[in-house]
């Protein structure tokens, strides 16, 4: 069972995830076997999960970038995804110049691109992230940029202990 991370950016509640969730499949024409948008409805039902790359706890998938309820540890949510496309582009020999802005700082991706393994998920939660990584503070909006999140994260940590 997932559990709900410590959403750090962009601010914004569990709830008005799952209400999101409910309004698209209400949009989608809902679950009922008659809807031909079912399979649509049913994509669009939950936000998913990630893991944390630290101790592998499950989360659901909210927000971009979460810390750990279990271990304090800072990461993307998109952090799998993004190690595995670099694993799969470095096996490629692809160029890092031909490779998008949003990759190219990733550092999971970037991680992966720089040490490309055969199976990445065979490799993916036995790699000591905290030590290779750290905590991690990416991109934010629409991923066009890369930018330095540290103040919203500290920001958000302040706000954390407050409550």
């Amino acid at each position: 069972m997932a559990a709900d991370p410590i959403i750090l950016w962009p601010v914004i509640t569990p709830e008005e995830i799952w209400k999101d969730c409910e309004e698209w499949v209400k949009r989608k024409g809902g679950l009922s076997d008659d809807n031909p948008n079912q399979m649509m409805a049913a994509a669009g039902a939950d936000p998913g999960i990630c893991s944390c790359p630290n101790c592998h706890e499950h989360h659901w998938s909210y927000g971009r970038i979460h810390k750990c309820p279990t271990c304090s540890f800072i990461y993307p949510s998109d952090w799998w995804p993004m190690y595995a496309y670099g694993c799969s582009s470095g096996r490629g020999r692809l160029s890092f110049e031909h490779i998008d802005e949003r990759r190219r700082g990733h550092p999971y991706w970037k991680y992966g691109f720089e040490h490309p393994v055969e199976d990445a998920w065979e490799t993916h939660d036995k790699l000591p992230w905290k030590e290779l990584i750290g905590d991690c503070y990416i991109f934010g909006g629409d991923f066009s940029t890369a930018t330095d999140y540290l103040p919203l994260i500290q920001e958000a940590t302040k706000r954390e202990k407050t409550l």
